[in-house]
């Protein structure tokens, strides 16, 4: 409850990065590409794989989500990027978050490359919802709505 009062869209961001609603998607690629693919459950290396224009790819938005280069802090480490943290992520941390529309950052400015017309939706439901379980009113994105 103290960190969902500090700092309400962080709260929603870190969770949605730790525990995505959309686990995976699909794609296909564009073009050729060498992709670094880890190597141990404790990313303890990677492999460099490459991948044929027009090949169907599984992205596992759960794992690039708990990438110690990205999420893992100035020293990449695994533990701080698996943990959950809404008030000690930097805001370049927020904005890599991945999700079904694309980077965190451009859904944001609305430049990712799919949009989800309930995204603003949920987290005004999200907010409703921690309002009438724990009797808090927040403004996450200036949307919140009564359910």
């Amino acid at each position: 409850m103290p960190m969902w009062n500090a700092d309400p869209r962080r709260f929603l961001l870190e969770s949605a990065r730790v525990d995505p609603p959309v686990a995976s998607v699909t794609a296909v690629l564009a073009e050729d590409t060498v992709l670094p693919v880890a190597t141990g459950m404790l990313h303890t290396g990677t492999q460099a794989i490459s991948v044929q224009a027009g090949t169907t790819a599984q992205l596992a938005l759960s794992s690039a989500n708990r990438d110690p280069v990205v999420f893992g802090g100035a020293a990449q480490s695994v533990r701080r990027a698996r943990e959950f943290d809404p008030l000690g992520r930097s805001e370049e941390e927020l904005a890599n978050i991945l999700s079904w529309n694309g980077l965190h950052s451009r859904v944001e400015a609305g430049t990712a490359p799919r949009g989800c017309i309930g995204c603003v939706r949920a987290r005004s439901c999200a907010c409703g919802v921690w309002r009438v379980v724990c009797g808090v009113w927040c403004v996450v994105c200036g949307v919140c709505v009564l359910l």
